[in-house]
């Protein structure tokens, strides 16, 4: 098989269950509507999800009624939303915007396809509508804009301004991959327009809002000029925009624009493969939905034999683990074990690493030359880095939830967070359950900041780990030698904590979790070390 192939079959897979939303809608089961097109619209997309196995179920929008009430049935387990635009046809289209950002951030939810009566440019205009809401800008960004050149210029953005020059802006948003051509036109418009206040413009805005780079700041006038709607800023939002091929990719979901006629499985399930051909990175998004997808068709992990046990015998070995954490930490042991079996016995793991699909992709994507210029990037450093910090860090824990091993801590000093000092809990699972075994005394070891590029160049050879502060990655070389922290309270994931270590006090916040593996192969050498025996014998050594 080839590699797109596959790609449809994984997308495929993993479209099993679809709402669709609308204001017009009339469910296929329910009382004719006076507009039957609307009505046997519903009926072909029933029939035509149904007939692939896919269950849909209608939703019916309704202005003044709060749609965030049935965000469970929206969302939850869902694969697929197919929502209309212009679900109050307003022009600022709020509504849909909002359970689109719902939508998005659903994690289990990876496709979403807006259909609209709009065509040509007016289609790409909506693509923009949405890169705009979902970027890291905001309308007060585009209001304070000219409020603040006003003082300082007077009018700057006139009508003739942005009647001559609002669609060289537009696509400076819509053609990423053009972006270099277009900011050089940009420029030379803004300099030659402006002449002596063109720099008093760039410096003002960009300090403003703190603009990083160029780009940001001509993203930002592209959006002001062409009076874009700005919701409310994102942080960490990765927006792509693929003009052409009419559709987004919102922080992992592919969210696509299709007219109403469009909406068929087969049209679906090739357009979203082509999405994922078209998007950077798209192999790894599709090997993620793959294993999703292979998760979901194993949803009974859990051996049948466990159904022929008397639950008596069940509770009566909750009832001898004390406290009550220790047996839902033993369960939790318990399901990744029955996870892994079910990864290690389903083989060929993963369709898209048989050889024949793996070697169509490298082939057609000219991966092997892409590799070997990637090897010579400057960058290349930070983006093994943000590899290596998805390889060792756990999931998301809850604020509330007492210290566990493999917790991060990082060192704060007058309010300012220090990334030169970090701390890392060593203690096993088991005692830090029962602290008072310990008499409160919690195992760590210390760490340094270190450069990037050391921390890749050791690899797997040190005793490193990869960790992310704010927007910065970092990477941590962590000491050999054990210590203790006293801890009254070991709930210490949501507040700040003073600790008293080597004699002094030290304010301490955390940070994240590393994985067990990754943070036993610190704890086995840490522990080690007071286990050393010194001898001593006649030698020739040179003096040191």
């Amino acid at each position: 098989m080839t590699y797109n192939e596959v790609a449809t079959e994984i997308v495929k897979d993993a479209i099993q269950s679809v709402v669709y939303i609308d204001d017009e809608l009339t469910p296929p089961f329910e009382d004719p509507n006076p507009d039957e097109k609307i009505q046997d619209l519903s009926k072909d997309l029933y029939r035509a999800f149904v007939s692939k196995n896919i269950s849909i179920d209608f939703y019916k929008f309704q202005v003044g009624n709060n749609w965030e009430n049935s965000q469970s049935f929206l969302f939850e387990s869902r694969d697929l939303v197919i929502l209309d635009w212009q679900l109050e046809n307003d022009g600022k289209e709020l509504s849909t915007l909002s359970i689109l950002k719902q939508a998005v951030n659903t994690d289990s939810l990876h496709f979403v396809c807006i259909y609209s009566a709009l065509e040509g440019r007016e289609q790409i205009d909506v693509l923009i509508d949405i890169a705009g809401f979902f970027s890291q800008y905001s309308t007060a960004h585009t209001d304070d804009i000219n409020n603040i050149l006003e003082e300082q210029i007077g009018d700057v953005f006139t009508k003739e301004f942005i009647d001559n020059h609002s669609g060289i802006f537009k696509e400076f948003i819509m053609y990423p991959d053009k972006r270099r051509t277009i900011k050089k036109t940009l420029l030379a418009i803004l300099n030659e327009y402006f002449e002596e206040s063109n720099k008093v413009i760039k410096d003002t805005i960009s300090e403003t809002f703190n603009l990083p780079n160029t780009d940001g700041y001509l993203e930002l006038l592209a959006y002001h000029v062409n009076g874009i709607f700005l919701g409310e800023p994102i942080d960490d939002s990765d927006v792509r925009i693929f003009s052409e091929q009419k559709f987004l990719y919102l922080n992992h979901t592919i969210v696509l624009l299709t007219n109403k006629v469009e909406q068929s499985p087969p049209d679906l399930y090739t357009y979203f493969t082509n999405a994922f051909t078209h998007a950077s990175g798209n192999f790894l998004s599709l090997m993620s939905l793959e294993i999703n997808n292979r998760f979901k068709r194993s949803s009974a992990l859990m051996n049948k034999n466990i159904d022929g046990i008397d639950e008596r015998a069940f509770f009566y070995h909750k009832n001898q683990l004390k406290p009550e954490a220790s047996f839902f930490e033993f369960l939790i042991g318990l399901w990744k074990s029955e996870v892994t079996d079910v990864i290690y016995h389903q083989k060929p793991i993963l369709k898209l690493f048989a050889p024949e699909v793996l070697q169509d992709y490298i082939a057609n994507n000219e991966l092997q030359q892409r590799i070997d210029e990637y090897a010579q990037d400057q960058n290349s450093d930070l983006e093994l880095s943000k590899l290596n910090y998805y390889y060792n860090k756990l999931s998301e824990r809850d604020e509330n939830d007492f210290l566990r091993f493999g917790d991060v801590f990082f060192e704060v000093i007058e309010g300012e967070i220090s990334p030169a000092k970090f701390y890392l809990c060593i203690t096993a699972h088991c005692d830090c359950l029962y602290p008072e075994k310990l008499n409160h005394l919690f195992y760590f070891v210390s760490g340094e900041g270190m450069k990037l590029k050391s921390g890749i160049r050791e690899g797997d050879t040190g005793f490193n780990s990869f960790v992310k502060i704010e927007d910065n990655h970092c990477c941590v070389r962590w000491s050999d030698k054990p210590f203790t922290i006293h801890m009254a309270d070991n709930c210490v994931l949501k507040d700040n904590f003073l600790a008293c270590i080597a004699g002094e006090a030290r304010e301490l916040k955390y940070l994240c979790s590393i994985k067990e593996n990754y943070t036993q192969r610190i704890a086995n050498r840490a522990f080690s070390f007071p286990m050393r025996v010194g001898i001593y014998f006649a030698d020739k050594k040179l003096p040191s």
